[in-house]
Parts: structure tokens; sequence; C-alpha cells
């Protein structure tokens, strides 16, 4: 695969599904250097800023979640703690075990999730209504006719006034136009950056990187209203709130979206991006996790300044 074109759109997930191992979730699955420190029970930061999404729905009561793709299982103990139900799928046994592991000392929590080890393709698995749905860097790995499938059950099983929260990475447009200027600026400034920037990982199982203009287009034939748009995770909100031209589009690598049968009102989004999570212990794990908020700002920080050093 060019690092200038996506990935053959042939195979499905089903063909790759035996590379989703403990390896790959412990090593290379966004977000496993927290995962290591933590167990868990905190977030990364591409998680914190999908857990600040999800904020803007702000219907009252217990909320039923659905956690699609839920990898090593940190949303679905994030949205557990927050007094919520969770039906969380992944079709990788290993990371059904991982997910296990989140909810170690807290049987309390565990017993508001339901871990189902399946395919999010398999209609079955659906026990809606939800009011929340959550796709966090799940699309690239599923064909376009399995996006076609998944859009219309979580379309089908979502609530009237819910909402579908998406993250995606990497935004095509980034890899096939703004990554090889930066390269070029890195290489200006005597800095090398590779020239295929996909772990290996990544070439396997990215199936379907999206870009934008594919992704609105094939959420609108399933939900009336889509928000769609592009950023990073030191800013993501700054699309929302700025107008952007052609090349913020490019070097943008990660592609939002919510979707819904109702309107979303943009500013409620800014709003709950702009607003820090709360972390909810449980009396079990209370005393380890009490120096998580300084720890956490440190790993922000240390991002912060990796992200701007290749922009």
């Amino acid at each position: 695969m060019s690092l200038h074109s996506p990935p053959a759109p042939s195979l499905t997930s089903e063909q790759i599904r035996t590379a989703y191992t403990k390896s790959y979730y412990l090593t290379d699955c966004g977000g496993y250097e927290t995962y290591d420190l933590y167990q868990g029970k905190q977030l990364d930061l591409r998680l914190d800023w999908i857990a600040r999404l999800a904020s803007f729905y702000q219907a009252p009561g217990r909320w039923r979640v659905l956690d699609l793709g839920c990898g090593r299982g940190e949303m679905a103990r994030y949205f557990a703690a927050q007094g919520h139900q969770v039906d969380a799928l992944d079709y990788a046994p290993d990371a059904i075990a991982l997910a296990e592991g989140c909810f170690a000392g807290e049987p309390a929590l565990r017993q508001q999730v339901r871990l189902l080890c399946a395919s999010v393709t398999d209609p079955a698995v659906y026990q809606g209504p939800y009011d929340l749905a959550l796709a966090s860097d799940l699309i690239e790995h599923l064909a376009p006719t399995e996006l076609d499938i998944l859009y219309h059950q979580v379309a089908s099983h979502l609530t009237p006034g819910g909402a579908f929260i998406i993250h995606t990475y990497p935004n095509l447009w980034y890899y096939r136009y703004g990554y090889p200027k930066r390269r070029r600026r890195a290489s200006a400034l005597g800095e090398h950056l590779p020239a295929e920037p996909r772990s290996a990982f990544e070439l396997q199982m990215h199936i379907n990187e999206q870009s934008p203009r594919i992704m609105r287009r094939q959420l609108a034939r399933y939900f009336p209203h889509v928000v769609l748009w592009a950023g990073d995770h030191v800013d993501p909100a700054r699309a929302l709130r700025e107008r952007f031209n052609k090349t913020d589009w490019h070097e943008a690598p990660s592609l939002f979206a919510i979707a819904a049968h109702q309107p979303v009102a943009l500013e409620h989004i800014i709003k709950a991006l702009q607003t820090p999570i709360t972390l909810i212990k449980s009396d079990e794990t209370a005393a380890p996790m009490q120096n998580l908020s300084t720890r956490w700002q440190k790993i922000r920080h240390i991002f912060a300044k990796l992200v701007l050093r290749t922009r």
C-alpha cells in the first residue's frame, strides 16, 4: 500500500480477525501506554476527547451506551463508572479478556456492562434502544459494505434523541496530502519522518481509511443530521470554531463525527470539548488512583509537544 492511496477495500474485517491479538492491544493499539499504567481505569488522550464529546448529550438519568469495537474496555468502564448501562462489543477474544481486566476489584461496575465477543456487523448483538453509540477508531477497520451494515444497525437502534459519536484515524487526506508536506518541512529542519507513517499493524488492519467526503456521504444515508470535522488531539474543536480551508483539512490527522436523528447544535459540541471529564472512582480503586490527575497532565503535556513538533 502506498502512502498516497488507501488500502484496497477488497478485504473484510472477518479476514483479518486473527490479527487482533493481545500483543496488538498492548504494544500498538492507541492508548496502550496509558492502559499499561492504569489497567483501563484511566482514559488516554484520544479516549478523553470521546468522553468529553459524549457529555454534549444531556439527557437526564441513566443512559444505555453502546461501545462498538470496545477494544481493551476503557470506555466501557468509564461509562459504567458514570452510572450508565453499557453494551460493549468486540470480535477479538483477547480484547474482551483485557476489557474484563478493566473491572478488577470493581464487581458492582462489572454488573453494569454486557461484554460480548461478537462482530459489530451481526444484527443479533444489538439490543437497543441506545441513547449513545460510540465507534472510536473502529470504522477504518471495516470494509465499506460492513460500514453500511453498522450504520444501519446503529440508526435502527438509536433513540430518537440519541447520538452516534465517531472518531477515526487517519484522515486519509492527511496521509495523502498533509503528511508529505510535513516530511518536507521536517527534512528542511534536518529531521526525519518515515516515508510510511503507518505501523505494521495499521498496514494490515486499516482496510478502509476514511476521507471526509466519503465518510460524510455514507453516514448521511442513514442519519438525517451529521456533523463531521477534522482535527487533532490537542485541540479537536478548532474546526468547529473556525472555518477550515483546504490546507487545514489536509493537515488534520483525525476525523470526528456526530450522527443523529435530530439536529445537533455546534455550540453544544464545542462546550463539551472544552469541559474536562469527571473521573468517578469506586471505593476499591480510590487509593491507587489518587495521583492520576497530576500524572495524566504530564502525559498530555508530553503528547502535545510531540504533535506540535511535527507541525
